[in-house]
């Protein structure tokens, strides 16, 4: 389903705009209905000689609010709050007369501007383009205005990135028409969007509080999609399904949880399961999540005559597992003395497998401060590293470790210094090897004592995978292999890479590219090269396919021979050359003459063979062998002109024979010659 999305309408996916600031914009808003100047609040919380400020500063918009960006002079937008119109207003002062419908006056500032709209998309889609019309001012008769127009776009917790080409416009004044980008990018139900318009070049006028640029009729134009290649994973810790002062049921709590905070998991990553119905709530709660492990921690120091106390640490996924696996990493050293398993599992998305480690580090009060704590996570770090192999965090990006780590953030990069990225709420963490798209924090409230802490993650290549061919590899001249591979498909948009494994130093291979085609150069004549090509996508984590077959195509040899004649009969490109002399079954027929006649010209007994039969007292023919795919004629001997003459047309070749009538009421004998005709005769 296409939707064409114009003046962000909130109406078609229900976003909802929020303002954005920087340090060379303020930005205030009118929270009252008309857009009136008499009641602003300054977004940065600062009050302003040339406005009237509120006596506090708020984000909240309403359905009408007036936004003004302030840079010398100030400039308003009304309708961002409920998107659905786009009136720009504009003035020296606050109350500044004139009015312009559709667009937006930018001040030039000290790093450039740009202007930012941010939306939470309400489903699954993938942004294809984003559209504006472009105006440059006058100034006493100068012309001035933006030069290079770019859009760059920030999703959720990732950095902005350009979102298709920069549009380079001249420095004039009056309307520059419509800038189109074109690109993809995927965005998943619930991720805040950042639009960033920004002019990258321009001159600027003398009079540095005139507006010289404005931007209007924005537009927006995206697929709905279901992003099925996102792992989306939580980490939980469930306080035995009881709230921080024991509120609730773990029954309850959990249906809470998962009905008013959760956006469809994909595995879960839960601490202080407690026995009994903490287990059994989790298992029903949770029934659409069939894969579990389990793993009990109990404490060690007890009476000899109590039942030692237990808990759990468990992972519960949608996918299955392809292997599990428990070790207990570390005892706490004071109080109950708990165990402390880390649990690893194995998943797999597409053709890539994904490993997952779940942990509730130590706690231990007693000690003053974080040093068992930090202990504890060298120990856990020592796991993964045991389970994946030395140096395996930095080299695998499919790791993801979650848990109630007992230590702040800071703390964990000191220990796991090579993380590329984490998201942390207090001392619950999910830590990758790789990007997230997006992540967040469940507000549990008397839920539990420990909110929930979600990251989302692309972690699947481009389809197909493995990549294939569309085209095989094909010679292309002397010097030159030419190829195609299938177009592949992926939300965040496709890169092709051709590799020529005959020459390992990668010197001839194609480095990344958009264009799914590729031509190799600068081969040696009559040698064999071996091709694979391997996909990837443009998110941030670059998920590879697998390579494709490997195929292989020679380059020509510069002789009249065809490559793949001399290579089923010779072997090779260089036994013959094609010359009128080379001969190699030394039957007489040159080599380019067996090729032509369609023998062997490693078989001296496979000639290029005519006969005249006598069909019947008046009448004969001339037979040859004839071979597929070839064209004949006859010739005769004119003794008049020493020459020959053609005696017939093309004559298709017949299997196994070929043959043509000849008149034989005639008393004078002739001479007659078969020829072979095609490329080459």
């Amino acid at each position: 389903m296409k939707l064409a999305l114009t003046c962000i309408t909130a109406a078609a996916l229900g976003w909802i705009a929020s303002p954005q600031a920087d340090a060379d914009t303020i930005l205030y808003y009118d929270s009252v209905s008309g857009g009136t100047a008499d009641a602003l609040d300054r977004l940065d919380g600062q009050t302003d000689g040339n406005l009237v400020a509120s006596s506090s500063a708020t984000t909240t918009l309403g359905s009408n609010a007036v936004f003004f960006a302030e840079h010398g002079s100030q400039y308003r937008v009304k309708g961002l709050g409920d998107g659905l119109d786009k009136q720009f207003r504009f003035g020296s002062s606050a109350g500044g007369s004139g009015t312009m419908s559709g667009t937006l006056r930018v001040a030039h500032m000290a790093n450039g501007p740009y202007i930012e709209v941010s939306f939470t998309a309400a489903q699954d889609m993938v942004l294809d383009e984003l559209s504006f019309k472009l105006y440059n001012n006058s100034n006493n008769g100068s012309n001035y205005g933006a030069r290079d127009a770019g859009l760059f776009v920030k999703v959720s917790s990732d950095e902005f990135s350009q979102f298709g080409e920069l549009f380079t416009s001249p420095t004039s004044n009056g309307n520059q028409g419509t800038v189109t980008f074109s690109d993809t990018r995927e965005v998943a139900a619930g991720d805040l969007v950042v639009l960033r318009i920004a002019f990258t070049d321009r001159t600027r006028p003398n009079n540095d509080g005139q507006a010289a640029t404005r931007i209007g009729a924005i537009n927006i134009s995206g697929s709905a999609a279901t992003i099925s290649d996102k792992l989306r994973v939580l980490t939980y810790n469930i306080h035995g399904g009881k709230g921080p002062d024991g509120e609730g049921t773990p029954l309850a709590n959990l249906t809470a949880f998962r009905d008013t905070l959760m956006q469809n998991e994909d595995v879960l990553c839960l601490q202080e399961v407690d026995n009994g119905d903490c287990w059994a709530a989790v298992q029903s709660v949770f029934a659409d999540y069939p894969y579990r492990y389990r793993t009990i921690n109990q404490e060690t120091d007890y009476w000899f005559w109590e039942t030692p106390k237990q808990t759990s640490v468990a992972i519960i996924s949608k996918y299955p597992f392809v292997s599990t696996h428990h070790k207990l990493v570390n005892t706490d050293p004071t109080y109950d003395k708990w165990e402390r398993h880390g649990q690893h599992v194995q998943i797999e998305i597409g053709s890539e497998i994904v490993h997952i480690f779940n942990y509730h580090n130590t706690y231990d009060p007693a000690d003053g401060g974080t040093s068992s704590e930090e202990a504890g996570m060298v120990k856990f770090r020592e796991y993964v590293l045991e389970r994946l192999g030395p140096n395996a965090i930095s080299q695998q990006g499919r790791v993801l470790m979650l848990g109630d780590f007992n230590i702040n953030g800071t703390l964990l990069d000191g220990i796991m210094p090579d993380l590329v990225q984490r998201k942390t709420d207090w001392v619950d963490h999910v830590a990758s090897m790789s990007h997230f798209s997006s992540s967040g924090v469940y507000s549990s409230g008397s839920l539990s004592d420990h909110d929930g802490v979600w990251a989302a993650l692309d972690l699947a290549a481009p389809t197909p995978d493995a990549a294939t061919w569309a085209s095989a590899p094909a010679e292309a001249g002397t010097t030159s292999i030419t190829m195609a591979a299938t177009v592949a498909s992926d939300p965040s948009g496709v890169e092709y890479y051709f590799s020529n494994t005959s020459i390992p130093n990668g010197s001839h291979d194609s480095g990344w590219q958009l264009d799914p085609t590729f031509t190799d150069t600068g081969l040696s004549p009559a040698t064999t090269y071996a091709y694979t090509v391997t996909t990837r996508d443009r998110s941030a984590n670059a998920n590879e396919s697998m390579p494709s077959a490997a195929l292989s195509a020679t380059t020509d040899d510069g002789d009249p021979l065809p490559n793949d004649w001399e290579l089923t009969h010779f072997g090779d490109l260089t036994t013959s050359s094609g010359g009128p002399l080379e001969d190699q079954d030394r039957d007489g027929t040159s080599d380019i003459d067996e090729w032509r006649a369609g023998t062997d010209p490693m078989d001296s007994a496979s000639r290029f063979h005519a006969w005249i039969e006598q069909d019947s007292p008046n009448a004969a023919s001339i037979r040859w062998d004839g071979v597929a795919g070839k064209t004949y004629r006859i010739l005769t001997w004119s003794a008049v002109n020493s020459e020959w003459v053609p005696a017939t047309g093309e004559i298709p070749a017949t299997l196994p024979t070929t043959s043509h009538p000849v008149d034989t009421t005639s008393s004078t004998s002739g001479l007659f010659r078969v020829e072979v005709l095609g490329e080459g005769t």
